[in-house]
C-alpha cells in the first residue's frame, strides 16, 4: 500500500461513519442572447404591420432561431405607449404567436412571445433585472434578450418577456384550471353586481369556468364592503392577501407607479383554488420612469425617491386603503414586513450594480450595433449613474438607477417605519422531520428583538397546497416543545395530518407595531414537510415506476409507455377494483382501477400511465412527467392515500422502485423489472443507485457467475485518474447523504474493505474468488466504492450480489 493510502483510508472511513441529465434549451436563459430572424413574403409588410396594429391582426412570417425554421408564425406590433409614442420610428415592439397558423408549433416550449423595445429605459436593464428580483418573492415573468432580424436586416436588441399565459400558470401553479384576467384599468373598485360593468376593465384571458365574473365580483365586494376586522375570515379565502401585500411593497419600494399604485393597471389576476393572486406585469417604467399620480399631476423624481411606504392611502384604490388600514388584521404590519424584507435583501446599490453591469456588458456590442435604438449610446451608459433628459422621438426625464436607489435607500432608513425595532428569527425547526399521519409536529424558533420584547408569535400553516394559512400560537413557557421557559425559544404544535399531505408553514413574530416572517417570503416560499406513509397498514403499495420508457418494454399495442407497478405483500389475493391511482395529490380520485382487478399474494400488477384509456382496462388517464411529479395509490373512498411518492427528474429507461418489494427503501434501477419482483433472490447481480442518480458518479459493476468457489471481477469506472478509491463489502444496504450530495448505499463499517489505485482512465478491476462456504448461499452482499482524493466525497452506485451454490 502506498503511504498516501495509509493516511487517507482511515480518513474516508471516518467520513463514512459520520455521514450515516442533459441540458435543455431555455428560451428565457438570461445568459443567452439568441438571434430571431423573421422573413416576410408580403411586399408592404412594414406598413401592413402598422395597419394591423389597431385590430391586433397577426401577419404571417417565417421565424428562424438557432438554425431551425418555424414556418408561418403570426406577428404583429404590440403595446400601448411603447408603440404609439414610437411610431413612425422603426424600433417597434412585437408579439409573436408561433402557433397562429401551424397548430401546436412552439419555440422551446413556448408559443406566445413578447419582444419589448426598452421604451422609456435607455439602460435596457430595468425589466430583465427587476423580474429576476421579483421571482424570488412572487410569481413573475422571465425575461432576457434577443437580437431581432427582419428580412435579413438587423433590427436591434430586444427584451424578451414571458407572457402571463397558460404556460406561465403551469410553471407556477399546481391548479391550472383557474381564471386569468388582465387588469386594463381596473383598480378593484366596487362597481355593483352587474358583470358587464367589470368586463371593460378586466379582460378574461382564460377559457372561463362559468363562475369567472361571479368570483371576481364576490372578491371585489368583500374587499370593498366587508369588515376589515374580519378579513382573515372572509377575505383571505378569496384573495391571497399576503401575495397582494408583497406586490404592493415591491411596487412602492422600486418606484413603479405604472402599476396598481397609480393608474390601477399593469397586473394580472389568477384564481388558484378559488383565491385571487395578483401578478406583476409591464415593469419597464420602474425606478421612477413613470411619475403620474392617480389623482392627476406628475411627481418629481425626488418625490418618488421619497415616496412614503404607505403612498396611495385615501385614493380610490381599495387594495391599498383596505389592506393598509389599521382596522384590518395586522394589515400595516404585514405590509411593512414585506417592505422591510425586500429592502434588506435586495435594495442596495452594492448588490444591484454588479448585476446591472453584467446585463449591460452582455448586450453592449448589440446595443452599439443597434440601428434602430430609441436612445443614444451615451444614454445607455449614463442613465445607470445619473438622471438625464432623453433625446429623440420621445423626450422625457429618465431617473438614474444609482441615484434612485441610493437616495431612496437613505430616505427609507430615516423613515419612522424603518426606525422601529428589528426582530430576529433564528433556528426554525420542525420535529419529527418526517412525520407519519399519527404525529403532531412541533415547530420551534429562537426569537429576539433589538429593543423591547417579543409580544406574540404564531406558526402559520396550511395542510395542502391550497387555501388559507391558519395560526398555531407559539409559546415560550417550557410546555410546547420549546425547551425551558423564557429562554427565547418559542414553540407551537401543528396537529397530525393525513398521509401524503403537504404541510406548508412559516413563523410570524411580533413586537409593538412590527411583524417579521421566517422565511421572509412567507406564503410564497414557506417551509414544508410531507406526511409520510410510514407505518401504513396497507398491504398493497406502489413498488416501481418508469416515467421515461424509451426501450424497456411495450404495452399490448407495441408502445413504449410509462408504467406504474403495484405489489401485494399479503398472503392472499386482493381485489383492487375501485381503488385509484393519481399523479396529482390534489386530485386523489383521478383514475379508478377497473372492477375485478386483482393481485395475487406476493405478486405485482402493472398499470400503463399513458393517457390512452381506450387501449385497455389497465391504461390510466394520465402520463407521468419525467421532469418530476407525484404518484399515489388511493383507497376506494377516493380520499385516503395508501401510498405515495414525490419524485424528481427521471432518466430514460431508468426505473424508480423499492429496493425490496413492499419495504420502505426507494432507489433507482438502471435495469427495470416491470411486473416482476424486486430482488427475487436468484443468483446474480443487481445494480441500484440513489433516487437522484447524479448523486453517485462512480460506476461499479461485476462479471462472472457469483457461485461458491468461483472467480468474479468487480469493475470500477469513471473514478479519479491515477488515484485511489476505497472498495467495501457489507451485509446490509444503507441510505445516507454526504455534504457533497453523494449517497452512501452500504452500511459502515464494511465487513471487508480495500484500497485500489485507478489507471489513467479512472478505471480499476478487483479480482476475487468467492469462498467455498455453503452458509453464503442465498445471502445478498452489498458493494460500493468511493473516493475523497480531491475535494468532496464521490461515491459509486450500489451493487447487490446474491451468491449461488
Amino acid at each position: 500500500m502506498r503511504p498516501i493510502e495509509i493516511i487517507l483510508v482511515p480518513l474516508v472511513l471516518a467520513v463514512l461513519a459520520a455521514s450515516a441529465a442533459a441540458q435543455t434549451s431555455d428560451l428565457y436563459d438570461v445568459d443567452t442572447v439568441r438571434d430571431f430572424k423573421l422573413t416576410f413574403s408580403q411586399p408592404n409588410w412594414w406598413n401592413d404591420l402598422w395597419i394591423n396594429y389597431q385590430t391586433e391582426t397577426m401577419m404571417e412570417a417565417d421565424l428562424e432561431v438557432d438554425g431551425v425554421v418555424y414556418p408561418s408564425v403570426g406577428i404583429r406590433f404590440k403595446g400601448n405607449s411603447s408603440a404609439t409614442h414610437v411610431w413612425p420610428a422603426e424600433k417597434m415592439p412585437f408579439k409573436i404567436h408561433t402557433d397562429e397558423y401551424v397548430a401546436d408549433q412552439v419555440l422551446y416550449g413556448y408559443d406566445n412571445i413578447n419582444l419589448g423595445n426598452s421604451y422609456r429605459d435607455p439602460t435596457f436593464v430595468r425589466e430583465v433585472a427587476v423580474y429576476e428580483l421579483l421571482r424570488r418573492y412572487m410569481p413573475a415573468p422571465k425575461a432576457n434578450y434577443v437580437r431581432l432580424w427582419l428580412n435579413g436586416q438587423y433590427w436591434g436588441i430586444y427584451i424578451n418577456v414571458q407572457q402571463i399565459d397558460a404556460d406561465f400558470i403551469d410553471e407556477w401553479y399546481s391548479d391550472e384550471d383557474g381564471n386569468r384576467y388582465k387588469a386594463v384599468h381596473g383598480s378593484l373598485e366596487w362597481l355593483g353586481s352587474n358583470p358587464v360593468d367589470y368586463q371593460a376593465e378586466y379582460e378574461l384571458h382564460s377559457d372561463g369556468n362559468g363562475q369567472e365574473w361571479t368570483d371576481l365580483i364576490d372578491m371585489i365586494d368583500e374587499l370593498n364592503n366587508g369588515d376589515p376586522q374580519s378579513f382573515d375570515v372572509n377575505l383571505e379565502p378569496v384573495l391571497a392577501i399576503d401575495q397582494a401585500l408583497r406586490y404592493l411593497a415591491a411596487c412602492n419600494l422600486l418606484g413603479n407607479l405604472d402599476s396598481y399604485l397609480s393608474p390601477g393597471h399593469n397586473y394580472y389576476l389568477y384564481t388558484s383554488y378559488g383565491r385571487f393572486d395578483i401578478l406583476p406585469w409591464d415593469w419597464n417604467m420602474c425606478f421612477a420612469q413613470f411619475r403620474k399620480q392617480s389623482g392627476g399631476g406628475d411627481l418629481t423624481i425626488t418625490e418618488i425617491q421619497e415616496l412614503d411606504p404607505f403612498y396611495g392611502m385615501n385614493s380610490r384604490h381599495p387594495l391599498i386603503n383596505e389592506l393598509y388600514s389599521s382596522n384590518s388584521a395586522e394589515g400595516p404590519e404585514r405590509y411593512m414586513a414585506h417592505h422591510r424584507a425586500l429592502f434588506a435583501a435586495e435594495f442596495d446599490w452594492a448588490l444591484l450594480e454588479p448585476r446591472i453591469l453584467y446585463l449591460q456588458n452582455l448586450i453592449e456590442q448589440d446595443v452599439i450595433s443597434d440601428p434602430k435604438r430609441l436612445y443614444s449610446l451615451q444614454n445607455f451608459y449614463d442613465n445607470v449613474y445619473q438622471d438625464l433628459t432623453t433625446t429623440g422621438d420621445d423626450v422625457f426625464l429618465s431617473a438614474g438607477l444609482q441615484p434612485f436607489v441610493d437616495n431612496r435607500r437613505a430616505y427609507l432608513l430615516g423613515h419612522a417605519e424603518y426606525a422601529k425595532p428589528e426582530i430576529v428569527i433564528d433556528q426554525v425547526d420542525a420535529a419529527p422531520a418526517e412525520p407519519s399521519s399519527s404525529d403532531a409536529v412541533t415547530v420551534t424558533a429562537a426569537l429576539s428583538v433589538s429593543t423591547g420584547s417579543i409580544s406574540s408569535a404564531d406558526v402559520m400553516y396550511r395542510a395542502g397546497e391550497a387555501g388559507v394559512f391558519i395560526a398555531s400560537t407559539m409559546y415560550d413557557d417550557g410546555m410546547h416543545g420549546d425547551g425551558a421557559a423564557s429562554d427565547g425559544v418559542w414553540g407551537a404544535v401543528i396537529p397530525p395530518q393525513p398521509t401524503a399531505t403537504l404541510v406548508e408553514y412559516f413563523v410570524a413574530a411580533r413586537t409593538t407595531g412590527v411583524r417579521k416572517h421566517a422565511p421572509v417570503e412567507a406564503e410564497f416560499a414557506p417551509l414544508d414537510y410531507r406526511v409520510s406513509s410510514a407505518g401504513s397498514n396497507s398491504s398493497v403499495l406502489l413498488n416501481e415506476f418508469l416515467a421515461k420508457n424509451d426501450t424497456v418494454n411495450t404495452d399490448e399495442n407495441g408502445d413504449f409507455d410509462d408504467w406504474v407497478e403495484i405489489h401485494n405483500s399479503s398472503a392472499s389475493t386482493i381485489d383492487l377494483g375501485g381503488a385509484y391511482i393519481t399523479d396529482n395529490l390534489n386530485i386523489l380520485a383521478k383514475w379508478q382501477i377497473p372492477t375485478g382487478t386483482t393481485i395475487a399474494a406476493g405478486d405485482t400488477l402493472l398499470i400503463w400511465a399513458d393517457d390512452e384509456v381506450d387501449e385497455g382496462p389497465l391504461h390510466a388517464s394520465f402520463k407521468l412527467d419525467a421532469d418530476g411529479e407525484e404518484i399515489a395509490l388511493v383507497h376506494y373512498d377516493g380520499a385516503t392515500v395508501l401510498d405515495f411518492l414525490v419524485f424528481g427528474a427521471q432518466e430514460a429507461d431508468t426505473a424508480t422502485g423499492r429496493l425490496f418489494d413492499g419495504q420502505d427503501r426507494w432507489v433507482t434501477f438502471p435495469v427495470p423489472s416491470p411486473d416482476a419482483l424486486n430482488a427475487p433472490g436468484t443468483t446474480g447481480y443487481r445494480t441500484f443507485s440513489a433516487l437522484d442518480g447524479a448523486a453517485n458518479t462512480l460506476s461499479l459493476s461485476a462479471t462472472g457467475t457469483p457461485v461458491l468457489n468461483a472467480p468474479i471481477t468487480f469493475e470500477i469506472r469513471n473514478g479519479p485518474t491515477s488515484n485511489w478509491v476505497v472498495f467495501g463489502l457489507s451485509w446490509n444496504d444503507n441510505d445516507s447523504t454526504f455534504p457533497s450530495g453523494a449517497v452512501l448505499l452500504i452500511t459502515v463499517p464494511p465487513f471487508w474493505k480495500t484500497t485500489l489505485w485507478t489507471n489513467g482512465s479512472g478505471a480499476v478491476d478487483l479480482n476475487m474468488t468467492i469462498p467455498n462456504n455453503s452458509n453464503l448461499v442465498g445471502i445478498p452482499v452489498y458493494a460500493q466504492c468511493l473516493t475523497y482524493c480531491s475535494g468532496p466525497v464521490e461515491a459509486s452506485n450500489g451493487l447487490e450480489t446474491v451468491i449461488g451454490p
